[in-house]
């Protein structure tokens, strides 16, 4: 069985993930695995207000948020295997997936425009 949820990410970050063919796993060396190592996923999705996302991902947002805005720029939509996700222990909305992601997992891309508002992206080859 399959679930869709979304990644969150930067347009920078967006590129790398494109140019590398997978989302990599954060880790708790690079201090942004607060939930332990894998992929951070959320069922926010292009529908959500950039504020509710970082408030969300981020547990420092209170004080952070207008660094973080460029951080949900670009939504990724992703199908993936239910049995490789798990909830965080958490009250937030907050998904971990065990292992990197294939761009061939993607099933749709948002971009948020300057009024915040996520505009569905395609990718010309």
């Amino acid at each position: 069985m399959s679930v869709t949820l979304y990644h969150h990410t930067s347009w920078q970050g967006f590129r790398g993930i494109w140019k590398e063919g997978r989302i990599r796993e954060s880790t708790v060396e690079s201090s942004d695995a607060r939930f332990g190592r894998g992929v951070y996923l959320t069922s926010l999705g292009p529908g959500t207000s950039e504020e509710e996302v970082i408030y969300n991902n981020w547990d420092d947002a209170e004080g952070a948020i207008l660094n973080k805005m460029d951080r949900v720029e670009v939504i990724i939509q992703v199908r993936v295997q239910k049995q490789n996700v798990s909830e965080a222990r958490s009250k937030r909305d907050i998904y971990i997936h065990r292992g990197e992601i294939a761009t061939s997992a993607i099933t749709g891309i948002y971009k948020r425009d300057g009024s915040g508002k996520a505009r569905r992206f395609t990718i010309r080859k």
